[in-house]
């Protein structure tokens, strides 16, 4: 069965391997579904042209609002690690150690973690951070907690005050 595809290719965007922009082969959206993640808005017949578009996204953001009632977390520990660089970045690095409980009815892919320090019995507002921290803990299920222990690079005395917060966060959407 022949069918024809609207594939459009901007044109600052390399072309897969073997094609040119003379020689792009035709070939049922099926094929391109299968290697490059597109899905066909409908299915074609004989003569007819099938059109792909974009597959849906498979996660979206929680608001600040869904973060904040969904999301709760704690961190138990922030101590130097023996680890060391003997080049580029040498800050020490510090092992911070906690744990993120979701409470959201769904899957959460990732949740960004942000940490601000300050020097020991001063106010903690921003202008008085001198330092911050951010990674990511992944895959938490949906009514479970998960436990993390992340090296981050600082550069803060040994007696210090801290913040921290979940940043954002991203769920898995349902397919």
């Amino acid at each position: 069965m022949l069918v024809s595809v609207t594939w459009r290719v901007p044109v600052d965007q390399a072309l897969p391997l073997g094609w040119s922009k003379t020689s792009v082969p035709l070939v049922a959206c099926d094929d391109i579904a299968k290697e490059f993640g597109y899905v066909p808005a409908k299915t074609g017949t004989a003569g007819e042209s099938t059109k792909c578009q974009p597959p849906a996204p498979v996660s979206e953001k929680l608001t600040d609002a869904q973060i904040g009632t969904s999301l709760t977390g704690t961190i138990w520990a922030i101590s130097r690690s023996s680890t060391f660089r003997t080049s580029g970045d040498l800050r020490p690095f510090w092992i911070v150690r906690g744990r993120i409980v979701n409470h959201y009815d769904r899957d959460l892919e990732s949740a960004t973690v942000r940490l601000f320090f300050y020097q020991k019995g001063g106010e903690k507002k921003h202008e008085d951070t001198i330092e911050t921290a951010v990674f990511e803990v992944t895959d938490i299920p949906a009514g479970e907690a998960r436990g993390f222990s992340r090296d981050v690079q600082l550069m803060i005395p040994d007696d210090f005050d801290f913040t921290w917060t979940i940043w954002s966060a991203t769920v898995r959407v349902e397919k």
